[in-house]
């Protein structure tokens, strides 16, 4: 039963949602990540001019995946914890990165991210649009199989018509259709996993900055108590 509540499902609509969201916002990340690496490493030959660029480029790929996180939060209820401000190395005026931040984790985590984010949402939503349109075509087959234009759907040089293959095309479509909610599921369920890797401080710092905002929190009510 729960197969059959799982194609209407929200949770099911809202992982597909999610693969196509991912599928264009990768094409807008790795155009920003590509193109400001590429620039600013060229031009740092040229008097450290492409510093500049490549802080640009780093600030946005902060943002996006600031961005990204939220977009897990609202359509897959996957909170993805930031880096701490304090642990980062900042910049110089705003745009010149430190040279410290070069080498952090979080810096190539969220490079890695921009560069890692259109080939996974492509092979995602190629994969789990499949799925679903095999199962549509497969079980509605028997309904307008005689009305195509060979007289039934070709595989090669092979025709299929007759009961007991479109009852099979029937079974088999209902089988794909029933497996696709659980594989759109899951594969939103790698792709978090996979952005929890590249975006997210370890656990053990996660569950520090945690603490740390909920001791913050009582501080500022303690406070506010005081008063």
């Amino acid at each position: 039963m729960f197969l059959l509540r799982d194609l209407v499902s929200p949770r099911t609509w809202l992982a597909m949602t999610s693969h196509l969201a991912g599928l264009f916002l990768g094409i807008a990340i790795m155009v920003v990540v590509v193109t400001g690496l590429s620039l600013g490493f060229s031009l740092l030959v040229l008097a450290l001019t492409g510093l500049p660029i490549l802080g640009l480029t780093l600030r946005a790929a902060t943002w996006c995946a600031g961005a990204e996180r939220a977009r897990f939060s609202l359509m897959l209820g996957v909170r993805i914890p930031a880096w701490p401000a304090e642990a980062r190395a900042g910049y110089r005026w705003g745009i010149v990165p430190r040279w410290r931040m070069l080498t952090e984790r979080a810096t190539w985590g969220e490079l890695g991210y921009g560069l890692l984010r259109l080939p996974f949402s492509a092979v995602a939503v190629t994969i789990c649009v499949s799925v679903w349109a095999a199962g549509l075509v497969l079980l509605t087959l028997p309904l307008y199989n005689t009305a195509l234009p060979s007289g039934g759907a070709e595989i090669g040089d092979v025709v299929l018509t007759g009961t007991p293959t479109m009852a099979a095309s029937a079974v088999l479509g209902l089988v794909l259709l029933l497996a696709a909610p659980q594989l759109t599921r899951a594969m939103a369920v790698a792709d978090a996993a996979l952005s929890r890797g590249l975006l997210g401080p370890r656990r053990d710092l996660a569950a520090r900055v945690t603490e740390l905002e909920i001791s913050r929190e009582r501080v500022v009510d303690a406070a506010e108590t005081e008063r």
